[in-house]
């Protein structure tokens, strides 16, 4: 993902779903570790070592949505 583009990166989606892999993000503050199972996209949401959230969704762009929203974007 690319906060300064707001995208997702399609070709580490693809190869994530359906897969046992995950993606880790970095923010100023805050990391995501995204991953997909049970057809549903999941993150969990750490800042400074303490996991804060893990945030279900269908797609992936909702995760981003949302995490981005409650916690920055940068």
């Amino acid at each position: 993902m690319s906060n300064l583009e707001h995208t997702i990166d399609k070709e580490v989606e693809k190869k994530i779903k359906g897969q046992k892999f995950y993606a880790q993000y970095t923010g100023w503050n805050f990391y995501w570790y995204v991953w997909y199972n049970n057809n549903k996209w999941h993150c969990e949401v750490w800042r400074y070592n303490f996991h804060i959230i893990t945030i279900t969704k269908d797609y992936l762009e909702e995760i981003m949505e949302e995490v981005s929203s409650e916690y920055g974007s940068e």
